[in-house]
């Protein structure tokens, strides 16, 4: 394996385990939202920033990195389930809360796929306007 794709996948492992870090720093703030709004959005901000890191940074080549990328989906969609249940909260706090937390769910299932979906991607031809 060259230097470069080693320095490439620690690289990844290095966002994973920052992204993980923060995920268990937040999940408990989940259970009761309006008690830590500033800290779980800004820890929220921050797991989206890491994830879209993670997706420009990862190599061409699947294989070394899968694993790292099922788990951040896997985070992904447990997010966005949750954000189904906060999405019932009313306020500008819940808003924003709800926004960050989506926008993190997102960014972490897309640095689980495979290759960047074009604008033809069947997700988006499959839509009726």
């Amino acid at each position: 394996m060259s230097t470069r794709k080693k320095k490439s996948i620690t690289s990844l492992q290095q966002i994973y385990d920052s992204i993980m870090e923060l995920l268990l720093k937040v999940k408990p703030m989940l259970d009761n939202p309006k008690e830590n709004w500033r800290a779980a959005v800004e820890d929220l901000n921050q797991v989206a920033s890491l994830a879209e890191s993670f997706s420009d940074q990862r190599p061409r080549s699947s294989k070394s990195w899968s694993h790292l990328a099922d788990s951040l989906d896997q985070e992904g969609v447990n997010l966005w389930n949750i954000s189904g249940l906060i999405g019932k909260c009313e306020g500008d706090d819940a808003r924003a809360h709800l926004a960050a937390l989506r926008l993190a769910a997102f960014r972490l299932v897309e640095a689980g796929l495979e290759t960047k979906p074009g604008i033809e991607s069947p997700l988006f031809l499959s839509i009726d306007y």
